[in-house]
């Protein structure tokens, strides 16, 4: 089998340098920000972004994709949680997770496993234009907490995360008639190393959790693991028989949930350990890719 070199190895690996050395993933920490905005950038600068904006957010399958994943996943888990015997702390942290949107990174990692990076981006601006309806909407109908939604900073983030780096990329690539081989090398590895210093800057604290707490931040983290792993299927399997590409690309756009987004603008809404539970969900997300290359490495064994 061959063995998976390159980026899969750098983003697995540095969730767990942000987790091994604290000191570095504290440093990190006040850039965030700084990090989601390059990484966004350096994304759709590897997307042939007139085509993406051309062929818009009304295509059938996107529609499909949101409705399995912004629609149908929330109201089920909703109806589970507030009605069904056997809910409780963690059907509600699945259920808020349910009504996320996708990361403004998912085109970048879609890109790495050699998925459709165009249909991860209209993904992204899809879902992210349906939370703010979909979370204030559902949380009150099926939790007993209150509505509490920073509209306002959902918007600004909206346009620094998203609008600003499609408008600089399409603005870059109408110069130079859309993304160039070489181009597509510095842009790809730049979004490597963005990825990479957000996974290490995300984990800060994860670290002296793991040490205070092992088994309850184990138990959470086991919980993220399989939760990922279900959205993933759950999200894909409607799309298999027509086209396992699209989705792969389906499953990716659901597993990969905005949490951060939700914890900075959620306010009183979120359980009390919500915010732990969002820097373990990165774990799985980072991992992902080279769990994919290892099993196309021993699929084509």
């Amino acid at each position: 089998m061959k063995k998976p070199i390159g980026s899969e190895i750098i983003l697995a690996a540095s969730v767990f340098v942000g987790i091994a050395a604290p000191p570095v993933s504290e440093f990190l920490r006040p850039f965030l920000f700084v990090f989601v905005f390059f990484l966004m950038l350096f994304s759709l600068l590897t997307i042939k972004v007139d085509e993406v904006l051309t062929d818009g957010l009304r295509s059938a399958s996107l529609a499909r994709i949101m409705g399995v994943q912004m629609i149908a996943l929330p109201v089920v888990i909703g109806i589970w949680h507030r009605f069904l015997p056997g809910s409780g702390h963690w059907s509600e942290l699945i259920f808020i997770t349910a009504c996320a949107g996708s990361i403004f990174g998912a085109p970048a990692f879609a890109r790495v496993m050699g998925l459709d990076a165009g249909l991860a981006l209209r993904g992204v601006i899809a879902s992210t234009l349906l939370t703010p309806v979909v979370l204030p909407l559902l949380v009150p109908l099926f939790t007993r907490r209150t509505a509490e939604f920073d509209f306002l900073a959902y918007v600004a983030r909206f346009c620094i995360f998203i609008l600003v780096p499609l408008a600089t990329a399409y603005w870059y690539q109408s110069r130079h008639q859309g993304p160039t081989d070489r181009g597509n090398r510095f842009f790809g590895a730049m979004t490597i190393v963005f990825l990479a210093l957000f996974g290490i800057a995300i984990m800060d604290g994860i670290g002296e959790r793991f040490r205070h707490v092992p088994w309850e931040t184990f138990g959470m983290l086991g919980f993220a693991l399989a939760l990922h792993a279900m959205f993933f299927g759950v999200s894909a399997l409607p799309f298999l028989r027509r086209d396992g590409h699209r989705a792969l690309t389906a499953g990716l756009l659901s597993a990969y949930r905005n949490l951060a987004v939700v914890l900075a603008i959620g306010g009183a809404m979120l359980p009390p350990d919500f915010i732990v539970f969002a820097a373990l969900w990165q774990i799985p997300m980072y991992v992902m890719p080279l769990i994919v290359r290892l099993w196309k490495s021993r699929s084509a064994a």
